[in-house]
């Protein structure tokens, strides 16, 4: 699990940094000038230690000024999506500024630093301020991925600013309870459905594959998890290539899977293990005494393979690990590829 991660610069900040490992709620690392450590981190430069922290740390609260932050800091950024939660808080404790990625964590961070220390939270981004609910957070509340990313400044901006926007909000998802002023007009959609050829800004909440032209901004709920077999050795490029075949034969868009899942026999296969990293998914293990629970309680008879049940002691790996993932409904009961084999199961959303 990612540590949030504590940087003091000076003596006074040390006791801060203490209170704050001991009142939040989640793992915390503390950072200290090697002087002043007494089995905390220490680090000698300060550059380094934000430079190994950065793309690492689940968030970063600075305890110092705000302005050697930003100097020290800036040469990191890379994208609000990827960069960490940054909150500066300032050496008497007064203040917990969110600095960075306020919509990825930063502002409820601050926050909660706050109750800690019995600081005012600093939150400045505009719709906070202004008491509206953003794409971006609407969507982190309810594991909800969006894309194209640089469309979301400018679909924010019609937001706040009252312009007209028209929120297509696929049949099949549950509807959930939307936040937005009435300049937000809500419309249902399903595969088929027309539209005029001049409308206003579109954001649609769907995890299918949508029609050209595409809409402005789409929110795709991760609501898929897909189970996977492979041989020893297998590379990370052939499962995402099946993976990718498969989710797109289903009718999704990729961003709709949320994990993968296989027998804890592959624990260590590299390629495997690569190929989740680098789609950003959760890889999830099952005994192979769970996946056979499984395919002895579900319904429907699973495709099996009597060289693998021999080899693994299951007959189907990829099916099973999607079903005991928690899928609940089979979208694609198996598929083979080179060296890999894919099912996928439908989640409960949100």
């Amino acid at each position: 699990m990612k540590e949030l991660a504590v940087v003091v610069l000076g003596r006074r900040g040390k006791e801060l940094a203490r209170s704050l490992k001991e009142g939040l709620p989640f793992p915390v690392k503390v950072c200290l000038p090697r002087r002043l450590a007494e089995g905390e981190e220490a680090y000698d430069s300060l550059g380094e230690l934000l430079a190994d922290l950065f793309p690492k740390a689940q968030g970063i609260i600075w305890v110092g000024a705000v302005g050697a932050a930003v100097r020290l800091l800036a040469p990191l950024l890379r994208d609000k999506i990827s960069d960490p939660p940054v909150v500066v808080v300032d050496e008497g404790g007064r203040f917990a500024v969110s600095l960075l990625g306020g919509h990825r964590g930063a502002n409820e961070l601050a926050e909660k630093v706050a109750g800690v220390l019995g600081a005012v939270p600093v939150i400045t981004t505009a719709s906070d301020s202004l008491g509206v609910t953003s794409w971006d957070v609407f969507a982190r509340r309810h594991d909800l991925a969006f894309y194209p990313r640089e469309h979301l400044a400018r679909a924010t901006r019609a937001l706040l600013e009252g312009e007209e926007v028209w929120l297509y909000w696929d049949e099949d998802l549950p509807r959930l309870p939307l936040p937005w002023p009435p300049s937000v007009k809500v419309y249902p959609w399903r595969p088929g459905t027309t539209f005029p050829q001049k409308y206003p800004l579109t954001v649609w909440v769907s995890a299918r594959i949508l029609p050209e032209p595409p809409p402005f901004l789409v929110l795709c709920p991760r609501k898929l998890v897909a189970g996977v077999g492979c041989r020893r050795g297998v590379k990370a490029e052939q499962v995402m290539l099946a993976l990718e075949e498969t989710v797109k034969e289903a009718g999704f868009s990729l961003l709709a899977l949320k994990a993968l899942a296989t027998v804890t026999l592959k624990q260590g296969e590299k390629g495997l293990e690569e190929a989740a990293a680098s789609m950003g998914l959760k890889l999830r293990y099952f005994s192979t005494e769970e996946l056979a629970e499984v395919e002895k309680s579900w319904p429907d008879p699973l495709p099996a393979s009597a060289f693998v049940k021999e080899k693994v002691g299951v007959g189907n790996v990829c099916t099973a690990s999607a079903l005991a993932a928690g899928g609940r409904r089979l979208l694609v009961p198996k598929r083979v590829f080179p060296a890999v084999t894919v099912a996928l199961a439908e989640l409960d959303w949100p």
